[in-house]
């Protein structure tokens, strides 16, 4: 059953796409509701695959790559469904839509857990380390959005471009958001990788070890530590931070699919 919802979540979230992604080309104006509506069901039905999922591994959906992006993909979908009353919402969901589409897509072509979770896993302190470190995915994920539709409002301004501008945020609002989705994903991030510690030394029998995952993760919180330092402390903006918040999420795919690739797992 969830790989028909995923399915349909997937075709919803490129409806979106295609009716929202700004500079794509001029949709009509009746094809802004088929995208609205595209989202509630893409994100609906997104969401119920996933409980369908945890449910028939016995706990969250993150153990292997193809689980971690599912579960991610559908906090995003969600996230752009409770931005749609915002003034950013309509325009910024067309990316969301489109990076939500990219990591449903890619994640039901991975494994996705095992059949039943493993004992170790009992542990109190794995669902917070799980949550929050899906949390401050989700919080680069939303500024790696908020950064692409910052270069492509501010692209449009340099070439004097201002056909449709007005239906697009200003840069000076996406900037602002930019920064609290950076340090919305820095803090729980860095509860997170507590949370984890915590965690591993809590399981009965087992030495805590260190492998890939968790260098990737210290580069990853030492990365967004900086932006959130030359961008809160130093007061660093326009296409530079934008630029640092597209790449800092773009390293993390390519690292976490390198580890993929090497261990098949996350730890």
């Amino acid at each position: 059953m969830q790989p028909l919802l995923f399915t349909v979540a997937l075709f919803a979230y490129l409806v979106v796409a295609s009716a929202r992604l700004p500079g794509l080309w001029s949709p009509p104006s009746w094809l802004g509701s088929v995208g609205r509506v595209a989202l509630w069901v893409g994100a609906v039905t997104h969401i119920v695959g996933i409980g369908l999922l945890a449910m028939h591994q016995g706990g969250p959906p993150v153990l292997a790559a193809g689980g971690t992006l599912v579960t991610l993909a559908a906090f995003l979908g969600a996230a752009n469904v409770l931005m749609q009353r915002q003034p950013y919402g309509e325009a910024l969901s067309g990316v969301l839509g489109a990076l939500s589409a990219a990591m449903l897509g890619l994640g039901m072509l991975l494994p996705q857990g095992s059949e039943r979770a493993p004992e170790a896993l009992a542990s109190l302190w794995f669902p917070i380390h799980a949550a929050m470190i899906l949390l401050g995915l989700l919080g680069f994920a939303l500024a790696f959005g908020v950064s692409a539709l910052y270069l492509v409002v501010s692209g449009r301004l340099k070439a004097k471009r201002l056909g449709d501008l007005g239906r697009l945020p200003s840069i000076d609002a996406l900037d602002a958001l930019n920064t609290r989705f950076i340090v919305l994903g820095f803090l729980a991030l860095t509860f997170g990788i507590a949370a984890g510690g915590l965690w591993a030394t809590s399981i009965p029998d087992r030495a805590p070890r260190l492998g890939p995952t968790v260098y990737v993760t210290v580069v990853l919180w030492g990365w967004y530590a900086a932006a959130v330092m030359v961008r809160v402390v130093g007061g660093w903006r326009g296409r530079l931070a934008a630029h640092f918040s597209l790449v800092g999420f773009l390293g993390l795919l390519v690292s976490l699919g390198s580890i993929v690739a090497i261990s098949r797992g996350w730890h």
